[in-house]
């Protein structure tokens, strides 16, 4: 980049941008110089182009640089064009990509052509890595934290013609397989007739892949997606047994489900699982919450429904296990108004310095905390299901089995009682 002139027309300063230089490195540039030489507006022209793209050095940073990049992507369109419907709707990011765009059905008829699209899409992205959506494939597009502009658009345009050499997908050979289009970062998802065994279908799906040349195929056993990779990526021999162990971990996984009773009863994405207790009286929330973890760690969130309560679980990515459990443990807590503070109702005390003596008097002692944790929170939730202040036994049941987390022991529950009926101002009901 470098200064061409000085005071010309609007602009105090006129800069030029170099043959391999970044436009948002450039912008950036210009405007540290405008606010440093106390520059109102400064011009920055790119290339060859005549009209350059105005930078005002009076504005706060992230407004100036927003408004020099719409400067510049918006030029040449007349209001006709600007009401045309976008070509590239933006859609939320996945996997290692920031931000996506997905490309319209006539996008590929000119595609190659038309370099203008592409270094708008790439300015969009900014420093992130951002991509498109294209034919069942993802177009890189490197933001200026990783290339220049015009190696980008270069890189793209090698990446959309790659996509276009490839013939439409063909359809299989074997009558153990049918075709059902590709999807996402699969090149084809592959359906196994009924009854084909899954060492079959896999080795199949492989031969396929070698055929077609495709890089990856899906393999939708038992509404499982099996990566088969092709021959670029694998041999024959790894991929069968990469796809054979994918299958076989799935069914481990699923087993332990079964053996710590929950009920997987939704895959709604790829990272989030919905299980459900089918026995939430056998199972108490502290050690379901426990085994669950341990067997969907790796998932970003799971949530386990509880006594009709939805509880979120974060996994490794987020929390490690300790926390994960003790959040979920107060998130159901708080949502069945046993927990006190802010979002739970104060309990109304007949003898609160009877209460609190046995809290301080046993503050040490691991047992009496639990009793005291127990007696709070069934005393919090009788207190917010109670009809005019009269309990029944089944307020009474309920409540317990709603706040005891994690079995309480008899030697703890009869004390926890014992304290309510003496402290609480419904306690006395429960004698």
């Amino acid at each position: 980049m470098k200064r061409i002139t000085n005071n010309t027309g609007l602009y105090d300063i006129i800069f030029q941008t170099g043959s391999e230089s970044s436009l948002q490195t450039c912008v950036k540039k210009v405007y540290q110089i405008a606010l440093r030489e106390g520059i109102s507006l400064a011009g920055l022209l790119i290339e060859e182009e005549t009209l350059p793209i105005p930078i005002f050095g009076y504005m706060p940073k992230e407004t100036a640089l927003k408004y020099a990049y719409d400067s510049y992507l918006h030029r040449g369109y007349d209001d006709e064009q600007e009401e045309q419907p976008e070509r590239f709707a933006e859609i939320p990011g996945q996997g290692i990509y920031d931000i996506l765009f997905n490309a319209d059905d006539e996008w590929d008829d000119y595609s190659l052509q038309n370099k203008h699209e592409l270094k708008t899409l790439i300015i969009r992205t900014g420093d992130k890595l951002g991509g498109i959506c294209f034919r069942n494939s993802i177009i890189p597009l490197f933001g200026e934290s990783y290339m220049n502009l015009g190696t980008s658009v270069i890189y793209a345009l090698d990446k959309v013609r790659e996509i276009l050499r490839k013939t439409e997908i063909p359809r299989p050979s074997f009558k153990s397989l049918s075709l059902y289009a590709g999807k996402g970062i699969y090149d084809a998802i592959l359906d196994p007739s009924m009854g084909t065994p899954v060492d079959k279908a896999i080795e199949h799906a492989r031969m396929y892949a070698e055929d077609s040349g495709a890089t990856l195929v899906g393999l939708d056993f038992n509404n499982k997606i099996l990566p088969i990779f092709g021959s670029e990526i694998m041999s024959a021999e790894s991929a069968i047994r990469f796809a054979s162990e994918v299958f076989d971990r799935e069914n481990a996984r699923e087993k332990e489900v079964k053996k710590y009773d929950f009920v997987r009863t939704d895959n709604n994405s790829s990272n989030e699982l919905i299980f459900i207790s089918s026995d939430p009286g056998f199972t108490k929330l502290g050690k379901a919450l426990d085994d669950l973890w341990e067997i969907t760690s790796k998932f970003h969130k799971v949530i386990f429904i509880y006594n009709d309560v939805h509880i979120p679980l974060f996994g490794e990515d987020v929390m490690n296990k300790e926390d994960a459990v003790r959040t979920a443990i107060d998130y159901y807590l708080g949502t069945i108004g046993a927990v006190g503070g802010v979002i739970g109702e104060p309990i109304k005390f007949e003898d609160a310095d009877h209460f609190y003596s046995f809290e301080r008097k046993n503050k040490n002692d691991t047992n009496s905390q639990i009793i005291l944790r127990f007696a709070l929170s069934w005393a919090r939730v009788m207190q917010k299901t109670m009809i005019g202040g009269v309990l029944t036994e089944d307020i009474i049941e309920k409540a317990k089995l709603l706040v005891d987390i994690d079995g309480i022991k008899s030697y703890m529950f009869y004390p926890a009682k014992e304290l309510l009926i003496w402290s609480w101002a419904y306690g006395e009901q429960l004698a």
